[in-house]
């Protein structure tokens, strides 16, 4: 499983109580058929994709066996953990658990269940279980798109075989979907995918699935469109990019090859994804992310709710009073805390490095230069070096100052590497005179408008 697709999977879904635009709905039936003739409280959500994953609230009083009529604007619900698709005119039939007070679907008269147990015992029980290992063991690329081919082609056999006859072209067509999708990830996230795919193979894949994002869009289309989007973008932008770049180029890919509701509905995951993830993310990518979406044709509420994405990920960066009691060691080998080191009200520029880091190494004479240039900054280096002699050597021959430098202890499980996941240097983090995060990755000194953008965003963090 590659890591965009963990990313999107670890994203939970945002409940929301708001309305959707009456228009373009579809009406569907809920009935109680309790076994007990209970009547009570149907708890379930409408899951809506566009222009971000959430749920709906639908509490609907329901009398024994008389049916109620709501209206959805997609094809999904939810309830008791399972997404299911419906489609216009369609029953479901529910009842109560009196135990855990949730409402759970009925299996009487239900095509999906028919359908999985169907699948259940002519796919996956005679086709899958025999040749579960096949895939793995493939040897080569051909192997391996044999495999992957004759798998779906088998299974959109007994899916057109269950279907024979039978009239719910909606469900036949949201379970395809479903089968594209899949053999698409396999591809995505396969070991060889850079020599099995191409930009043009993979469009090709990707225009098989019939889907309409806002109405019936699987999980599996919404993995697929986020983990092509990535793999566009580094075809596309193949040389190294920062954070910033990056984000820009994702936003020009998405333009590039998606439609405008998908490219908001990638923008809209991307900033929920920046308020989950607050201390791994630029502030300049969050304000980037907003403003395309501030812009964009989405409705009032929606560009509402980025804003709150954004408002809530600025509240969830961590502020230097989380941090104080990180562990450091100075050149004379005292281990002290953060908050010995810093002055309290004064704005902080942190540099992170190490003496492996060629990267690091040169910047230190345009960052010397800029800390002379700013004497109301605290500027302090501090080194992820595991070798403690080496790191004392190298600050010695090298004569830093080391009233301003020092080891991060452990550096590994040190508080400030965890917070902000360190696995990379260079990398500089600056706070305002508030303690306040302005950036958890902020541009390097050397760049030519590093002064500028450091008081500016000094400035402006400090006046909100």
């Amino acid at each position: 499983m590659n890591l965009f697709r963990n990313l999107i999977m670890s994203t939970a879904l945002c409940f929301t109580q708001q309305t959707s635009n009456a228009q373009d709905t579809i009406s569907v039936y809920i009935q109680n058929v309790d076994f007990q003739k209970n009547s009570g409280i149907a708890s379930l959500y409408e899951v809506v994709n566009y222009p971000y994953l959430h749920l709906v609230n639908k509490s609907i009083p329901l009398e024994y066996r008389i049916p109620k009529k709501i209206k959805l604007i997609s094809y999904k619900l939810t309830f008791n953990g399972g997404i299911y698709p419906v489609w216009e005119g369609d029953t479901i039939n529910v009842v109560f658990n009196k135990q855990t007070g949730s409402t759970e679907l009925s299996r009487e008269n239900n095509n999906l269940f028919l359908f999985y147990e169907y699948l259940s015992d002519n796919f996956y029980k005679k086709y899958v279980s025999p040749n579960k290992f096949e895939e793995d063991k493939a040897s080569s690329t051909s192997e391996f798109v044999n495999y992957t081919e004759s798998y779906y082609q088998q299974k959109d056999k007994i899916i057109k075989t269950f279907f024979n006859g039978k009239k719910l072209p909606l469900l036949h067509l949201i379970l395809k979907e479903e089968i594209e999708c899949q053999k698409l990830d396999s591809y995505l996230s396969s070991k060889d995918r850079d020599s099995l795919i191409n930009k043009d193979s993979i469009l090709s894949l990707y225009k098989n699935i019939p889907t309409s994002l806002e109405k019936y869009g699987s999980n599996y289309y919404r993995l697929d469109i986020n983990n092509l989007n990535y793999f566009f973008t580094q075809k596309d932008f193949p040389a190294f990019l920062s954070t910033d770049d990056f984000n820009q180029a994702f936003i020009t890919t998405a333009q590039k090859y998606f439609s405008k509701e998908v490219t908001e509905f990638l923008l809209m995951l991307k900033l929920w994804n920046f308020k989950k993830n607050s201390n791994d993310v630029n502030m300049q990518s969050a304000e980037m992310t907003l403003n395309y979406l501030l812009h964009s044709t989405l409705d009032t509420q929606y560009k509402n709710m980025a804003t709150q994405f954004y408002i809530d990920y600025k509240k969830a960066l961590k502020t230097l009073s989380n941090l104080l009691t990180a562990k450091l060691k100075t050149y004379s080998g005292k281990v002290v805390e953060l908050r010995e080191v810093v002055n309290v009200g004064t704005p902080l520029f942190m540099d992170f490095w190490a003496t492996w880091c060629g990267p690091c190494i040169a910047e230190f004479p345009s960052l010397d230069k800029v800390s002379r240039a700013n004497r109301n900054i605290r500027f302090i280096s501090l080194s992820i070096d595991e070798d403690e002699d080496k790191w004392r050597k190298f600050v010695k021959e090298r004569k830093l100052d080391i009233k301003n430098t020092f080891l991060l202890v452990g550096a590994k499980e040190n508080l400030l590497a965890n917070t902000y996941s360190l696995t990379d240097v260079p990398r500089f983090i600056v706070f305002n005179a508030k303690g306040e995060c302005v950036s958890s990755n902020f541009i390097r000194p050397s760049e030519q408008e590093f002064d500028v953008m450091l008081k500016k965003s000094l400035i402006l963090k400090s006046e909100e």
